[in-house]
């Protein structure tokens, strides 16, 4: 018997906050715990907590990995990492796979002013980001 279940998080966890220059923060925020077969769910925002909330990635896998960097003083670049595990012999490696998701603007992103919900995005988002 096979036995498989996610467990949502009914109020979205806030993991990690961390710092990109003066003002500009990424948040991330669980939203699932994963099963056997999953990793957890994590959404990946930049702001400025003040001005706007940006959505910019989501992962499903333990093994994706979300890099934001200002490039800037006014631009942030938003990468994913995905790691895969090669097997050969009795050895084992790892290949980094690297996308960039996004360019955002942050002199933009405060005069548009807006607040991204926390949680899942739009279906069309969600299956841009895999």
């Amino acid at each position: 018997m096979c036995m498989c279940s996610c467990y949502r998080i009914k109020d979205n966890n806030l993991v990690k906050i961390e710092k990109l220059n003066d003002c500009i923060y990424k948040e991330v925020y669980q939203l699932d715990i994963g099963s056997v077969f999953t990793g957890n769910t994590y959404s990946y925002y930049i702001t400025d907590t003040i001005s706007f909330r940006k959505h910019v990635a989501i992962t499903y896998y333990d093994d994706e990995r979300i890099r934001m960097e200002i490039s800037d003083s006014n631009t942030v670049k938003v990468y994913k990492i995905t790691k895969t595990s090669m097997f050969q012999g009795n050895s084992s490696y790892a290949i980094y796979d690297t996308t960039i998701l996004g360019t955002y603007n942050i002199n933009e992103l405060i005069k548009e002013g807006k607040f991204d919900k926390i949680g899942y995005p739009p279906i069309w988002q969600r299956l841009h980001s895999k």
